[in-house]
């Protein structure tokens, strides 16, 4: 270990050579590690899934996970926007929505319409979670379970083709 005065006259690091590939690089592991959290998640969620609205709204502790699970699923998803808009130079969205409307702007995803309700969910998750509506909560994970999949599918095709 070095003390202050011979840290300061210690050999300094030489600085590693800029790589002009490394954005991709940090595309290829940000935005991956992100999507296995995802596909991880999803498995995960799978035992919890309910089979009816009454098997929902009578656990509560299924409705928590469920919904730590989707804000866990759309975090990463706006994560992995905002590193994808980061890398292309445009400047940083104000909203998370805004994030799947210039995904869409960027080529990058096919429909921001698809994602952009469930971003409000998390949005709504998040800041007035003693008012969940069930309804909705287990619209999402019957319904839309499958718009995270595709998600993941459409960064992927970006990331391959980059």
């Amino acid at each position: 270990m070095f003390s202050k005065e011979e840290k300061s006259i210690a050999p300094s690091q030489p600085e590693p050579e800029k790589d002009e590939e490394q954005p991709f690089n940090m595309k290829n592991g940000i935005v991956l590690g992100k999507m296995s959290e995802m596909e991880e998640t999803l498995r995960h969620l799978q035992p919890y899934l309910p089979r009816s609205f009454d098997e929902l709204s009578s656990d509560w502790g299924r409705q928590k996970i469920l919904e730590r699970a989707l804000q866990i699923l759309v975090e990463a998803m706006v994560d992995i926007g905002e590193h994808i808009i980061a890398i292309s130079a445009s400047t940083p969205c104000e909203t998370s929505a805004q994030v799947m409307i210039r995904l869409q702007d960027l080529g990058v995803i096919a429909d921001a319409s698809r994602y952009v309700p469930m971003v409000r969910f998390r949005n709504f998750l998040v800041h007035q979670y003693e008012q969940v509506d069930l309804t909705i909560l287990y619209s999402l994970v019957t319904k839309r379970l499958n718009d995270f999949e595709e998600f993941v599918s459409e960064i992927r095709k970006y990331v391959e083709r980059d």
